[in-house]
């Protein structure tokens, strides 16, 4: 039970820091729009 939740948590964790990082290299030069960005939360990816 515990690896299964950890290989959850891991997979949420990695897309979050995939999706930042692409917003960073997008924003990067643009420090206003980076301010203003509002990035995803694990609710996000939940599967109901």
């Amino acid at each position: 039970m515990l690896i299964k939740t950890f290989g959850c948590v891991r997979f949420v964790y990695n897309k979050m820091l995939a999706e930042r990082k692409d917003m960073y290299e997008r924003l990067k030069h643009d420090k206003e729009g980076w301010k203003q960005q509002k990035f995803p939360t694990p609710a996000k990816y939940k599967e109901e």
